[in-house]
């Protein structure tokens, strides 16, 4: 538990010296008040006028009008007839809720044999960074709702950002450096925690694969967590910040749900319905993570496919989630880290995020924030090649004759062979016959458009399916002309 610590008026950690208030919006300041006064007031300097609100029990609240973006320090002061608190160097700027288990969670400084690239230098530079800001909830569980919560407001520099979670650091620097806006971030995320642990109660009682016997050892410490146990960080940890106001919602989950994909999609869809009736600011942006390459199961040297299937059902959420966008992490895991399900790599995962956000939210439509994914594919009996074909990126050529790099297009056999020496390293795909069995295959020739291709395996006469990058660990290298990687598909249902 944690307020500030005054004789009659209390705040919630979150309304404190240092806060980054949501820009051009109306946002809830709330606390309680133990004293004897029916009302409680509160005055801004960046407005003449004094708000009054009635106090409800010992609870209150404010609704505040916050300006566009000015880069100065700002104050309020709330007051009653006997206690008076002022809060200082407040900014504007666009505020964003991080959320997950310990791929969120990491932080610069990294795990034990699990680095995080080029955390030295992002430590020695933070300080040229004074308008981001990182408000890290301390973990806390509990079986029902809690008004209370632990954290502070820090300002980007060596001592701070050391402690920080990686990815939302990276988020927030590339999405300021892109905007030149103050950011904060709120973090609220619990290593192996499952999506069960952020829903209520009420929610996971739809779910019939949900080990409610997991919550009989909890005694309310932390020792006695159990990271299968549902909503013990929903009530703890996300449903008390949720009066505050924020822009959107990342998201960085998925590996304490391998196993369980079944019910993955529905769960994220009821979590961010959720989560958005929370913050009570309509359909907020919604971005989340694919979960990365890595050997689930050594016994099979990661050639399972039970990370496969939960990122499919992730790529699923998206379409019955409005408003969200999944960013492929396909790519950036290196072999050596097949074994360590933290990947060094969190730059490029916090860029990607604020890609979308720049993308969708901040009118840079030219940012490119989407990924390929499988459209389409051909199988033709008594032929051993499959013609596959993609959704590709905004931008990419339809047609052959839309195809700048030489005259003739596809029919030129310069530009044949170019293309198709292009393709040549491309790893990743497999084919199958009606015997199941998958082999490795690759790319023989050109498709009907730019955006497709012909794949073949000479141990695979007759063909009935095709996947790729379709096991818990395979790193892909299928790229467009954007640079971003193709998302794992599969056309069966093995």
């Amino acid at each position: 538990m944690s307020f500030s610590n005054h004789s009659f008026i209390k705040l919630p950690a979150l309304v404190s010296n240092g806060m980054i208030l949501q820009q051009d919006s109306t946002v809830h300041i709330w606390g309680w008040y133990d004293g004897n006064d029916e009302t409680i007031s509160l005055s801004t300097d960046w407005s003449d006028s004094i708000s009054k609100s009635k106090i409800n029990g010992n609870f209150w609240d404010f609704n505040v009008r916050i300006p566009e973006v000015d880069h100065i320090f700002h104050s309020l002061r709330i007051f009653t007839s006997d206690d008076s608190v002022e809060i200082n160097g407040i900014l504007f700027g666009e505020v964003w809720f991080a959320g997950g288990q310990s791929n969120m969670e990491m932080k610069m400084k990294g795990y034990w044999r699990a680095p995080v690239d080029g955390s030295n230098r992002e430590i020695a530079e933070a300080s040229s960074f004074p308008e981001i800001r990182m408000f890290t909830v301390e973990r806390n569980a509990s079986l029902v709702y809690q008004e209370y919560f632990s954290g502070k407001w820090e300002t980007a520099s060596p001592s701070t950002l050391v402690n920080w979670s990686a990815t939302s650091w990276f988020f927030a620097k590339h999405l300021y450096n892109s905007l030149r806006i103050p950011v904060g971030v709120i973090v609220a995320s619990w290593g192996g925690s499952t999506i069960e642990a952020w829903m209520p109660k009420e929610d996971v009682q739809c779910f019939d694969d949900i080990n409610f016997k997991s919550l009989e050892q909890f005694d309310g410490t932390q020792q006695t967590v159990s990271m299968n146990a549902p909503y013990l960080m929903y009530y703890g940890m996300f449903k008390p910040i949720t009066k505050y106001t924020v822009k959107g919602i990342l998201f960085y989950q998925g590996e304490s749900n391998v196993g369980r994909h079944k019910s993955y999609s529905s769960k994220l869809q009821k979590l961010v319905l959720r989560w958005r009736d929370d913050f009570g600011i309509g359909d907020i942006p919604f971005y989340f993570v694919e979960i990365t390459p890595y050997v689930y199961d050594p016994r099979q040297n990661g050639m399972g496919i039970f990370g496969a299937l939960l990122r499919e059902a992730q790529f699923k959420a998206q379409s019955l989630i409005p408003n969200s966008q999944m960013i492929c992490t396909n790519d950036l895991v290196g072999e050596w880290e097949k074994d360590s399900i933290h990947p060094s790599q969190k730059e490029p995962v916090g860029e990607r995020l604020a890609w979308c956000a720049l993308s969708r939210d901040y009118g840079l439509e030219s940012v490119c924030c989407t990924y390929p994914y499988l459209k389409e594919a051909k199988f033709n009996s008594g032929s051993d090649k499959v013609e596959i074909s993609f959704v590709n990126s905004p931008g990419a050529p339809q047609l052959w004759t839309d195809f700048t790099n030489a005259t003739g297009g596809k029919n030129d056999p310069h530009v044949m062979y170019y293309l198709l020496s292009q393709l040549s390293g491309v790893v990743g795909f497999e084919v199958a016959g009606d015997d199941k069995v998958f082999h490795q295959a690759r790319i023989v020739g050109l498709g009907e458009n730019p955006s497709s291709f012909i794949v073949s395996s000479s141990e695979v006469s007759s063909p009935v399916a095709v996947r790729y990058c379709f096991h818990d660990f395979s790193v892909g290298n299928l790229i467009n002309q954007r640079g971003m990687p193709t998302i794992p598909f599969r056309t069966d249902s093995w």
